[in-house]
């Protein structure tokens, strides 16, 4: 999940020139929500990678429910391990740079699925000022600036094509969507274990927020292409 927008990720396919004869890869793809978009709307075909197994069934269900379960497949794998038959003409990471230990190595691992043609839509968080509190810095060391992306990205050969930036608004959206999400599961179950758990994660992330990641946390959506020199 990420404050990505339906309407971003359709900007983002017709940057690409995505049509019926593309092929995605998403890496990370959670419920395919990039893919079935990509498929839907320009009659792409993709490729899910994601390691959890609920995600994968739920991905499945949701190609099959918008009418692509044709289209898409999902594999259920480590992306870190997996390695595609062909080159895919748009490779995807949204938020998902963790599996591989960060961006620089995330470009790296996408740039070789690529067969150095393809184009890269990247999605992650970045500093939004170079002013930070040093506590909070500290909290979330992975991550960079948007120059140390766009140098990341031209370290693996790719120039940037086309940016979109999270408005405010959708990071609420998202952020009250994980809140949500926690004080349902605190009301049905009250007596759980991990309640108490639960409350403390929720508060915590709650004051994060509202203090400084509100302020000083962007989302950045970047379509990259291989550099023509």
């Amino acid at each position: 999940m990420n404050p990505v927008t339906d309407a971003a990720l359709v900007a983002a396919g017709e940057a690409a020139g995505l049509d019926e004869t593309a092929t995605v890869i998403d890496f990370g793809c959670g419920n395919a929500t990039a893919l079935t978009l990509f498929a839907g709307v320009f009659g792409a075909s993709g490729t899910g990678i994601e390691a959890r197994p609920d995600a994968c069934d739920t991905a499945r269900a949701m190609a099959a429910a918008a009418g692509c379960g044709d289209a898409i497949a999902i594999i259920c794998t480590d992306a870190r391990e997996y390695r595609p038959p062909t080159p895919a003409d748009l490779v995807v990471a949204l938020g998902a740079s963790h599996i591989w230990g960060g961006v620089p190595e995330a470009f790296a691992a996408l740039a070789a699925t690529t067969g150095g043609t393809g184009l890269v839509l990247f999605g992650e968080r970045y500093w939004k000022t170079t002013v930070v509190p040093p506590e909070f810095a500290r909290e979330w060391p992975e991550i960079q600036s948007e120059y140390e992306i766009l140098a990341a990205a031209r370290n693996e050969g790719y120039d940037l094509l086309w940016a979109w930036h999270a408005p405010v608004e959708e990071w609420d959206r998202y952020e009250s969507g994980i809140w949500k999400n926690c004080l349902d599961w605190v009301r049905d179950h009250p007596d759980d274990s991990r309640t108490a758990d639960i409350l403390s994660y929720l508060r915590t992330i709650q004051e994060e927020y509202l203090a400084f990641g509100r302020e000083h946390i962007g989302w950045g959506l970047y379509l990259l292409t291989p550099t023509v020199i």
